[in-house]
């Protein structure tokens, strides 16, 4: 049996938004970039914890339905912190990048976002 992820990129992406989810894994999969979704603090946790071999970039929404972006980042540092964590918002100022970026998160994107522009940001990290 061939390992399809072998010569791809792994992460998680991690927002309530199922159709967001859907195709996150769908278009980044043409870039070779395989995406584990999540929609929830705990979903994303279950997922880390099987997977945090793999998974070396985990870009989380801000306000999921139960959590924020933060909660996820912290839960899955305490469960080990071996990668590079982005914060995705709609509603983010320049003081709130930086304010985040403070907190620990390697980067911090604007929503919406393109596919093509979280290609390139994930590729600049997992080069």
């Amino acid at each position: 049996m061939v390992n399809t992820m072998a010569n791809k990129k792994t992460i998680m992406l991690v927002d309530d938004d199922s159709t967001l989810l859907g195709l996150a894994v769908e278009m980044l999969g043409f870039f070779d970039i395989f995406v584990h979704g999540a929609e929830t603090l705990e979903e994303a946790c279950e997922i880390y914890s099987q997977n945090r071999e793999a998974i070396a970039l985990v870009i989380t929404d801000m306000n999921l339905e139960n959590a924020s972006g933060i909660d996820v980042f912290e839960a899955l540092r305490d469960i080990d912190d071996d990668f590079i964590s982005v914060l995705a918002s709609g509603m983010i100022t320049d003081m709130d990048i930086k304010s985040y970026k403070e907190k620990g998160f390697d980067e911090v994107i604007k929503k919406p976002y393109s596919f093509q522009s979280l290609q390139e940001m994930i590729n600049r990290y997992l080069a």
